[in-house]
């Protein structure tokens, strides 16, 4: 896999999921380079995908209550990155 430079990784903002034993959860986090409200953007997929979570600063992570619109979620944050 290749390596991000610091630029590109500043500039970088992802959803991460995985599902355990314990259910499903998920993370949202924003490089210092993106003028983005995590915490806003986190609450709404949290929505989406039936869950709640919480943060502070580039960091929002919380459980969902199925991994089944993780489409739907990464769909929307396509759309609000894009200014929709």
């Amino acid at each position: 896999m290749p390596k991000l430079s610091e630029p590109e990784v500043e500039s970088r903002l992802a959803l991460l999921t995985a599902t355990a034993a314990g259910g499903s959860s998920f993370v949202v986090v924003v490089g210092d380079a993106v003028a983005a409200d995590v915490q806003a953007i986190g609450r709404e997929l949290a929505g989406i995908l039936g869950g709640r979570g919480g943060g502070s600063g580039r960091v929002f992570q919380g459980k969902a209550g199925s991994l089944v619109s993780r489409d739907a979620a990464l769909a929307r944050l396509a759309a609000l990155v894009a200014g929709s």
